[in-house]
């Protein structure tokens, strides 16, 4: 509204000041000054309300020119912030859509709820690229505040899927509203690229059976996930606390990440012992997730490293940074 206050407030001005004028140079009562300002201004050529005086007259061609005037200001300005708001929302649009287009190696979060919000800020704590898909458009301001990508639309659609790069996108998120969404979802987003990693909320355990057929990968329960970490809280404080070290993010706090080990990596074909991981780098291996599916935890030092394996490995953001340039 702030583009509009001067001529609001210039017509306020002359309303007033032509009021009090009929009420000094005519005589006549408030009600009645005023309607002949209202009158005056709309140019309406209804009767004066009463014979104006050599003074009232010239208050009211003033009255006339000034408010015509003022009038003419505020229809230019509504005007102008019609068009430019139209505009603005047009440059936005194409803008986004040619972000979108361009876009890949993403992720998709389909659910801009509590949870699909803390979902995006990890990821764009790790300068990971996101798109947001949600079918709420009240959800907008937020999204365009942040400059986060986004499709307004079902997430189940597959034009949406399309408009969101599904395509050429490494992972999904469903965490809608209900779990009958999340399958929807999983199966429409898995049709389109069957490649596509889903990862699922499940409001419900029993859907869980149900979201895997869907083609999701990893479905998470945040019910039974609260549930047993409430009761590990109590049973095993030490453990949890180390957990939350470890998940909680910051510059220096422990943290574990799945690396993989591409063709040509220089640990490909050592063993544990060999690449001496821990030495080079102070990142620990937990674990190999092999190409086959198989995973090794606590490995010995002999366990070989393979082309295709992902090393799970425990250590700070600059220790993970250590063996990601070693690999």
């Amino acid at each position: 509204m702030r583009p509009l206050a001067t001529p609001l407030l210039m017509l306020l001005a002359i309303t007033l000041v032509g009021t009090l004028g009929y009420i000094q140079l005519e005589g006549w009562p408030p009600l009645e000054s005023f309607y002949q300002v209202v009158i005056t201004l709309s140019t309406v050529g209804f009767k004066e309300v009463s014979p104006l005086s050599t003074s009232g007259r010239v208050l009211t061609i003033l009255i006339i020119v000034f408010g015509i005037g003022a009038v003419t200001y505020l229809v230019r300005r509504i005007v102008a912030f019609t068009v430019e708001g139209e505009m603005a929302g047009l440059r936005r649009r194409k803008k986004m859509n040619h972000s979108l287009e361009r876009i890949k190696d993403h992720y998709l979060i389909c659910g801009y709820g509590r949870v699909g919000k803390w979902a995006v800020e990890e990821f764009l704590k790790e300068s990971v690229p996101v798109v947001v898909i949600d079918d709420n458009p009240d959800l907008e301001p937020d999204l365009q505040s942040r400059s986060l990508p986004y499709v307004i639309g079902d997430a189940s659609s597959d034009d949406v899927l399309r408009r969101a790069g599904v395509t050429r996108a490494l992972g999904l998120i469903a965490v809608t509203d209900t779990d009958a969404e999340n399958v929807f979802v999983a199966m429409s987003a898995c049709a389109l690229n069957p490649d596509i990693r889903v990862i699922s909320r499940a409001n419900d355990a029993a859907t869980e059976a149900k979201l895997r057929r869907a083609g999701v990968e990893g479905v998470i329960c945040p019910l039974q996930i609260a549930g047993s970490r409430i009761a590990s809280m109590l049973l095993h404080p030490a453990t949890t606390g180390f957990l939350d070290i470890v998940t909680r993010r910051g510059e220096d706090e422990l943290r574990i990440q799945d690396l993989p080990i591409r063709e040509g990596s220089p640990l490909a074909g050592l063993t544990i012992q060999g690449a001496d991981i821990r030495a080079k780098s102070g990142s620990m291996v937990l674990g190999i997730r092999r190409h086959a599916g198989q995973s090794e935890l606590n490995p010995s030092p002999s366990s070989l490293i393979n082309p295709g394996d992902r090393l799970i490995v425990l250590g700070t953001r600059t220790q993970l940074s250590v063996l990601e340039n070693m690999i």
